[in-house]
């Protein structure tokens, strides 16, 4: 390793660094002493990703030891990128250095994350969360009872990224996903995907806190697409029909199930599809029956609105008058509520 003493922090860097690196590192400690935001620019193949790493990972390993006597929450690094691929490659960088004693985690998804089988072969992610909360809340989850289990031992695994993360998991059967999220309670660098980061959403469901964290964007030109992402919503006919055919399959089968508790005979019906046991829902069919009709509303509304221009994009007050005319608007939580433990049912199933 390579000792470079920048405005009086000491940078460890795996060679002999080039002027621009040194530039680089320069810009990246002053930002940070100085508690000031920085957009740094280098061209490709100058080695930035590096200079990043060891600048940042050198002042909080100082700033560690200066305020080990400190109450305060400590101070993480959040690495954020726009893919995984990417995120993948820094974390092999990042091994390269003298700071890979340092701790970390790459927060994922399901999709990367998980390895139940039955979850791992749904497409849609909004499935994939839904079943293996259900199997969570049912404890049917065995990589996440094991993951319960060997928390004390999870804590203490080596520097991984997602690919390593998994093998392990698959190796000692426990839930890579939530190990994860486990790890990022002590990480001293956290590599996630941008939309972890700018959807307010998932910085609750993740907890990540920026108020006490050091924020690299890496390929910041990437951000402003990522910010509109986040930002936007796509809903199609084929969305609100599929939602529509749940919620009338759901109230059919409330009513076969109340026919058949009514009723003192055995019911002969040999198909299955038709004999769904719903007593796991709280939801009542008058409710269900409620949400038909607004879906069906919400429907008719968006047939009103197509034009034969294709998708064109709307400010988001248009989306609001659209739910509002179908009676759902802030004070509709209950439906949403609805909505979700009919997915959660459907998915389940």
């Amino acid at each position: 390793m390579h000792p470079y003493l920048i405005d009086g922090l000491t940078v460890l860097f795996p060679f002999e660094a080039y002027q621009c690196q040194l530039d680089y590192m320069k810009a990246v400690v002053e930002c940070l002493i100085k508690g000031q935001n920085g957009i740094l620019e280098s061209p490709t193949g100058t080695g930035k990703t590096l200079s990043l790493l060891c600048a940042s990972l050198a002042w909080l390993e100082q700033y560690k030891i200066h305020n080990l006597d400190s109450n305060e929450a400590p101070i993480q690094i959040i690495y954020a990128s726009r893919t995984h691929s990417q995120l993948s490659q820094v974390v092999k960088e990042f091994k390269s250095t003298d700071y890979n004693r340092m701790k970390i985690t790459v927060l994922g998804s399901r999709d990367q994350l998980c390895i139940h089988p039955e979850v791992k072969s749904l497409e849609n992610s909004s499935d994939k969360i839904s079943v293996c909360r259900e199997k969570i809340h049912r404890k049917a989850c065995l990589f996440y009872r094991n993951f319960e289990i060997s928390k004390p031992d999870i804590v203490k695994l080596p520097s991984m990224d997602i690919e390593d993360l998994v093998k392990t998991g698959i190796q000692k059967k426990f839930c890579p996903y939530f190990a994860a999220r486990e790890l990022k309670e002590k990480a001293d660098i956290i590599f996630m995907p941008y939309n972890y980061l700018l959807d307010a959403k998932a910085r609750r469901i993740h907890k990540i806190n920026v108020r006490k964290s050091i924020v690299i964007f890496d390929e910041a030109h990437n951000i402003e697409q990522q910010c509109e992402d986040a930002a936007s919503v796509m809903i199609s006919s084929l969305d609100l029909a599929a939602c529509l055919d749940d919620t009338t399959k759901v109230m059919q089968w409330m009513i076969n199930s109340k026919s058949s508790e009514d009723s003192s005979t055995i019911s002969t019906d040999d198909n299955e599809e038709n004999n769904i046991n719903t007593n796991a829902l709280t939801i009542t069919q008058d409710q269900i029956s409620n949400l038909k009709l607004k879906i069906m509303k919400l429907e008719e509304l968006l047939d009103e609105m197509k034009t034969t221009k294709g998708n064109i994009p709307s400010p988001g007050d248009v989306a609001f008058k659209w739910l509002k005319n179908a009676e759902i608007d802030f004070t509709a939580q209950g439906d949403i509520q609805q909505l979700q433990d009919i997915n959660q049912f459907m998915t389940a199933r």
